[in-house]
């Protein structure tokens, strides 16, 4: 087991197989900032191989004041072009797209398209579909986005991620360790093919299986939706796991270490 410092406010206790990655890179990208919902900091990465699995932690301010559970699990559930539900969460903070998607982004032309006003506000958008590397995290990262869409609109540009087929969870609330985190999961629709599985040197089971994502939002109970002055500094913590498998042993994978997080 080993303890990982989270932040001056949280750490967590891991088994040995989690790995660090030496990544401290935090989220988003700086062509995506301005168009991210919250500012996150202290953030740590780690892998798990043989499982095939990515666990990142965060913290961020408190963006939650004023609002409810209600309101967060309505808010997580939006569809993917408001730009501030669960999957734009993950394609703009956990698993962005590449580097290198970023810099063709930034250097390639790509064909615009126009909606008819018949479907709504008029507005352009350019799609660029991203190179990809061979690693875990890029790998999960075209789970969530094959690519980035640009939408020029008489508000502005917005910059949305073309996210792909899953299935969003109804949100649960879990009391662990005088915390309360809400966690919210997104199921992959689509099996990982036999030739990504050996491109992104995933484990041997992983072909057939579909992607699973988790994200969980904690702070000390009780969760600081209502401002206190003797709690105006606390800090929201955010959870992050990807792993390989749709099934029951990933949900409780993720419990589990929510479980073995410690507030100081």
């Amino acid at each position: 087991m080993h303890t990982y410092s989270l932040s001056a406010n949280y750490s967590v206790i891991l088994s040995s197989d989690w790995q660090s990655t030496g990544s401290t890179d935090i989220g988003p990208p700086a062509l995506l900032s301005p168009y991210a919902p919250i500012h996150l900091s202290s953030n740590l990465v780690l892998s798990n191989i043989p499982r095939g699995g990515i666990l990142q932690f965060a913290t961020s301010n408190n963006p939650f004041l004023g609002h409810d559970a209600y309101w967060l699990d309505t808010q997580m559930h939006a569809p993917s072009d408001a730009g501030a539900g669960l999957l734009d969460f993950f394609f703009y903070y956990f698993f962005p797209p590449s580097d290198a998607c970023i810099h063709q982004v930034l250097t390639t032309d790509a064909p615009a398209s126009r909606q008819s006003a018949t479907e709504g506000p008029a507005y352009l958008q350019v799609y660029y579909s991203c190179p990809l590397s061979d690693t875990l995290s890029d790998f999960y990262a075209t789970q969530v986005s094959a690519g980035i869409t640009f939408r020029l609109t008489d508000n502005g540009t917005r910059v949305l991620a073309p996210v792909g087929d899953f299935y969003l969870a109804p949100m649960e609330q879990i009391d662990a360790s005088g915390m309360t985190f809400f966690v919210f999961e997104a199921q992959g629709m689509n099996a990982v093919s036999s030739d990504a599985a050996k491109r992104f040197h995933l484990p041997d089971n992983a072909q057939g299986g579909p992607p699973d994502f988790f994200w969980a939002i904690g702070a000390p109970a009780p969760f600081p939706f209502v401002e206190d002055a003797a709690r105006k500094d606390t800090a929201i913590l955010h959870v992050a796991y990807a792993r390989l498998g749709v099934d029951s042993d990933a949900k409780t994978e993720f419990e589990n270490i929510l479980r073995q997080i410690r507030t100081h």
